[in-house]
C-alpha cells in the first residue's frame, strides 16, 4: 500500500512534466516549419500553440453553455441533471438488455460477468464526485504541462541541454554513436508519431461531423477520443462504438445508436 500511495504521488507530480516533454516532442517539427517562414521562433510557438487551443476553448464554451441551459442558468445545477437523467436511462437500458438475455436464455452465460463489471448497488450518481476530481486532475496537467512546453519549444534549440548533459557525461566515441543512433530513431519515430496524430486529426473531424449529423449528444467529445485513440491499435475502434451507443442510449434514441455504429463502422473501414 505504502508503494502504491508513493507510486500515485510520484505520477501526479512528474505527469505535468511528461506531459510537456511530449508534447514538446510532438510540436517541435511544426513549430520548426512555420518558423522558417515567420522568422520568429516565439510567433511560431504562439501561432501552433493558438491553433490547438482555440478549438478547445469553443467546445468548452459551447459544453458549458449546454449545462448552463439544462441547469436553468448553473452550470452546477446541469451538471447534476445530466447525471441524473443518464442515470435514469442507464439504468432503463440495463433492465432491457438483462430482459433481453434472459428471453434469450443466456442470463447463465452472461448475467455473472455483467453483474461482475457493474455494480447494481451503485447508481451513476456515486461515482459523480470522482469522474468529476479526475477531469479536473487531466485538465490540469495537461495545461501545466501545454504551459511548460510552450517555454521549452521557445528556446532555439529545446532539447540542446540534454545532449550536453550526455556528450559531459559519456566518453566521446560513445556519445558519437549514441547520437547517430538516436538521430535515427528520432526521425523514424517522430515521423511515426506525427503520422498517428494525423490520422487521429482526421478521424476526429470525420467521427464528430457524422455523430453531429446524426444529432447524438456529445459528438465532438465523441470524435476527437475516439479519433486520436486511434493510436492505439483497435483501442479507437472499440472506444469510439461503445461511446457512441453509450451516448446514443443516454439519449433515449436507440435508433441513433444503430446509426452512429453504422457511421463509425463506414469510417473506420475507409
Amino acid at each position: 500500500d505504502t508503494a502504491t500511495r508513493l507510486f500515485k504521488r510520484g505520477a501526479s507530480i512528474l505527469a505535468p512534466i511528461l506531459v510537456a516533454l511530449a508534447a514538446a516532442y510532438v510540436l517541435k517539427p511544426p513549430i520548426q516549419f512555420i518558423k522558417d517562414r515567420v522568422k520568429s521562433r516565439r510567433l511560431a510557438c504562439i501561432i501552433v500553440f493558438l491553433m490547438i487551443a482555440l478549438p478547445l476553448v469553443v467546445f468548452l464554451f459551447v459544453l458549458l453553455f449546454r449545462l448552463k441551459r439544462v441547469g436553468n442558468g448553473s452550470i452546477a445545477d446541469g451538471i447534476s441533471a445530466f447525471m441524473t437523467e443518464s442515470g435514469k436511462r442507464l439504468d432503463i437500458a440495463y433492465m432491457h438488455l438483462t430482459d433481453f438475455i434472459k428471453r434469450a436464455g443466456l442470463d447463465n452465460v452472461l448475467m455473472p460477468f455483467i453483474e461482475g463489471f457493474i455494480d447494481r448497488g451503485d447508481s451513476l450518481l456515486s461515482y459523480e464526485r470522482r469522474i468529476v476530481r479526475l477531469t479536473a486532475t487531466v485538465i490540469v496537467n495537461i495545461a501545466l504541462g501545454m504551459v511548460m512546453a510552450f517555454y521549452l519549444l521557445m528556446a532555439e534549440k529545446p532539447f540542446a541541454s540534454v545532449r550536453e548533459i550526455l556528450h559531459t557525461l559519456l566518453p566521446e566515441w560513445l556519445y558519437n554513436k549514441g547520437r547517430i543512433i538516436l538521430d535515427d530513431i528520432d526521425a523514424v519515430f517522430s515521423g511515426y508519431i506525427r503520422g498517428q496524430l494525423t490520422d487521429g486529426l482526421i478521424m476526429s473531424v470525420l467521427i464528430s461531423v457524422a455523430l453531429w449529423i446524426l444529432g447524438i449528444p456529445f459528438a465532438p467529445l465523441i470524435g476527437i477520443f475516439s479519433g486520436f485513440s486511434n493510436i492505439i491499435p483497435y483501442f479507437g475502434s472499440i472506444t469510439g462504438f461503445v461511446l457512441t451507443a453509450l451516448s446514443a442510449v443516454i439519449s433515449g434514441d436507440y435508433a441513433k445508436a444503430i446509426y452512429g455504429m453504422g457511421a463509425m463502422l463506414i469510417l473506420q473501414q475507409i
